[in-house]
């Protein structure tokens, strides 16, 4: 069952996120960046993603190696 996921990752991890996006062959059209944000000089971007739970945790699993 997919579910709308969200997640939190860095500015510097945008192009690393996008790669695992699109190794795990999740469709264009399944997932969303929000822009840059910015919190005490640090940039922080949200990806919204509509994925199976097992997809979810693979994502995050690679991103956080």
């Amino acid at each position: 069952m997919t579910k709308i996921n969200a997640l939190l990752v860095k500015k510097e991890l945008v192009s690393t996120v996008d790669g695992v996006l699109n190794k795990l062959r999740i469709n264009l059209n399944d997932w969303d960046r929000s822009k840059v944000l910015y919190n005490n000089g640090e940039g922080y971007v949200i990806y919204t993603i509509v994925c199976t739970k097992d997809q979810f945790e693979s994502i995050k699993q690679i991103i956080n190696y």
